[in-house]
């Protein structure tokens, strides 16, 4: 497991809570409004600084408060640590990590990987490029420790050259060769990086295929770079051609901060394919695989299911709980509207645990 504990204060409508999860499956139950998904919002913004569901801090703090509290214990390579968040409306936040202030976000990620499944989480099909971005990116900054460091290093690179694309100049001119000189570097750096995890993940999915059956094995489901420029060209050479059509709009048009990653079927896009139901299943085997992945980089992922039961039957809920169950070392939290369909999955499953929600109060139940 790797959240044994998770203390909350004044976090959405919690007052206050303190639970342990003692099971790597833990199965929330409640009715609309409850404070389920409220729970799983804040193990998500203990690992990430921030919620799924708002951009705006201010609506997650309870009623009058002034600031949240969200704690955790979270093994480590085998160590408990201590992690820790306290929010401000003045957006102030502080961070601790086993005792120590730490001032950048990512550094809960490193230690606490969660990924999520909602009825939202479509985006990473039909939403644009950077949905998908964001969700391998997330995958290859648990896997390679330099990798976080060189996309920093890139955007900051890239926000200087839309800068001086900004004051509109009329030629290109020496200040352009050189931070375009650093720009190419660091996109090779990122494109090469970016390359290697597709080509680890699609091993991977290979052998999830063959492992559980499923209409996912004849699909011939692939992952495919495109890597925001064309990689069959010098890239300083698409930046100078690019020049005047970059200074009209004031923005770089290519380069990996353009990239994507392209799911296909054969040689169509798997939207364009597959049923609604089956890309919910193709949903669940993508993250359970990044999870995978992470696990065998040391760290221990958690997964945050919310409403487990939409627009599923009964077949292939029985399906994505082969899935579920068929990761290494992930840690689930699943919610649920309906006590059922939990009853139906667990007894499955001999370590689990179920927690009931309503107005506010978490309690376990058996």
């Amino acid at each position: 497991m790797s959240l044994t504990a998770l203390r909350i204060i004044d976090f959405r409508i919690f007052q206050q809570q303190q639970l342990t999860f003692e099971q790597p499956v833990n199965f929330i139950v409640g009715d609309n409004g409850s404070g389920k998904t409220s729970l799983l919002e804040a193990i998500y913004y203990l690992s990430h600084g921030r919620s799924f569901n708002t951009s705006n801090h201010n609506k997650v703090i309870r009623f009058d408060q002034d600031h949240f509290v969200l704690g955790g214990d979270v093994v480590v390579d085998d160590d408990e640590v201590k992690v820790g968040l306290r929010r401000f409306r003045n957006n102030d936040v502080q961070i601790k990590i086993a005792g120590q202030v730490e001032k950048r976000v990512s550094q809960l990620a490193k230690v606490l990987p969660v990924q999520l499944i909602t009825p939202e989480s479509f985006k990473l099909f039909f939403g644009g490029p950077k949905e998908r971005r964001q969700f391998y990116d997330f995958g290859l900054f648990h896997v390679k420790q330099s990798f976080h460091g060189d996309w920093l290093r890139f955007s900051k690179i890239h926000r200087h050259r839309n800068a001086l694309l900004k004051k509109r100049p009329n030629r290109y001119n020496e200040e352009f060769e050189y931070w375009d000189g650093e720009f190419c570097r660091m996109a090779e750096i990122i494109s090469q990086a970016r390359a290697e995890y597709l080509a680890l993940f699609n091993s991977k999915f290979e052998e999830i295929n063959l492992s559980i059956e499923s209409y996912l094995t004849q699909a011939n489901v692939s992952f495919e770079l495109a890597a925001g420029y064309n990689q069959e060209i010098d890239l300083a050479q698409q930046l100078r051609n690019t020049f005047d059509k970059d200074v009209k709009f004031g923005y770089t048009s290519v380069g990996p901060h353009k990239s994507d990653v392209k799911i296909k079927t054969g040689s169509r896009l798997i939207e364009d394919v597959f049923s609604r139901g089956q890309l919910k299943m193709l949903l669940y085997v993508v993250k359970l695989l990044q999870s995978d992945i992470i696990s065998e980089h040391k760290a221990r992922p958690i997964m945050l299911i919310d409403d487990i039961g939409s627009e599923v039957d009964d077949a292939n809920l029985r399906k994505i709980f082969e899935f579920l169950m068929s990761a290494k070392d992930t840690q689930f939290f699943i919610s649920s509207l309906n006590r059922d369909i939990a009853d139906f999955m667990a007894p499955t499953i001999k370590q689990h645990h179920m927690f009931h929600v309503k107005h506010g109060e978490i309690t376990q139940s058996n």
